[in-house]
This record gives structure tokens, sequence and C-alpha cells, in this order.
């Protein structure tokens, strides 16, 4: 029965399409995965969200997503006391400021008297850690290199490498 809807209406090719703007794995496997309403009322309550998110991105543009993989799954791994890669310490810090600015942005809606019942439903569960975000970007540069300043010791160890560097440079020359 899926696959007669989907040639009729081209659904393949509308989620395909779709895909194009997913940013998380999780939600390629979402639309893979995806089956078809039949419950009349669930489908209005589904237009009607989609309707919603229309018209803020229409209005206010689109919603500040910085973050590209399952924060979970990173999550999960300082849970186990893993050490988390430059990369997934990033990818935090954009998930944080991903939060940081919805929140602005259901802030902004909320100021202009913006209804966006389903967009706010979605938050109820959104914390800013801002001093989590604030040593990430204190200790790392948006291209996932360490500051020198992160700690002192680290300062020390990088001012002694350039110091011996020289004293390197000055004895060949």
């Amino acid at each position: 029965m899926k696959n007669k809807y989907h040639n009729i209406l081209e659904l393949n090719t509308i989620i395909d399409m779709i895909k194009h703007y997913a940013r998380l794995n999780d939600t390629i496997d979402y639309l893979d995965n995806y089956e078809l309403l039949s419950d009349i009322d669930e489908i209005r309550e589904g237009l009607k969200e989609v309707d919603e998110a229309s018209k803020l991105i229409y209005r206010y543009g689109n919603f500040p997503l910085y973050f590209s993989c399952n924060i979970f799954d990173i999550l999960e791994k300082t849970n186990k006391f893993g050490v988390l890669t430059v990369a997934e310490a990033l990818e935090v810090g954009k998930f944080l400021d991903s939060t940081k600015n919805i929140l602005i942005y259901n802030e902004t809606l909320s100021d202009n008297d913006i209804e966006h019942d389903y967009f706010n439903k979605n938050l109820n569960d959104f914390v800013y850690l801002k001093e989590i975000n604030q040593r990430i970007h204190e200790i790392m540069t948006p291209y996932g290199e360490i500051n020198d300043d992160a700690s002192p010791k680290l300062f020390d160890i990088r001012k002694s490498i350039i110091v011996t560097k020289k004293n390197i440079q000055n004895k060949l020359n």
C-alpha cells in the first residue's frame, strides 16, 4: 500500500529532495522510514505545525542550527567518563550556540506577539549552559585549535617551544 501512494504522489522524489536539507543522520533515517498518516486529525495537526514553521521561516528566516551531529551521542560519551575530541567539543559549542540563539529567536517571536505554539512546545526541555559554552569558546578557536592561554601550563609549554625554536634558529644562523 505504501509503494502505491509513493508512486502516485511521487513521495520518494520529494523525500529525496528534503534529505538534502537534513543536517543529522537521524533525520535522514527518519525520512527513510516514515509512515504515512491515515488519521485525519493527525494530518490536520501536522499540517498546522508545518504551516506555522513555514510562516516563521518566511518572516524571520531559518532557525539558527549550527551543529551537524547527534549531540546525544557525544553526551553519552561524557556520561561514560570519556574524553571528547576537539571536534566533539566544538560540536557541543555549536549546539550550545544553537540553543542560545533558538531561545533568542523564541523571545523575538513572543516580543512581537507572533503565534508560535508548536515551536514553543518543542522548547520545553531546552536549557542554555552559558558557562560551559563560554569556556569552550575561551579555550578553542572556531577552527578546532586550542588557544595558547587555554591553561597556564599549556601557555608555558607553547612559550617554551617558541623560545627553543628561536634558540635553535639562532644557532643555525
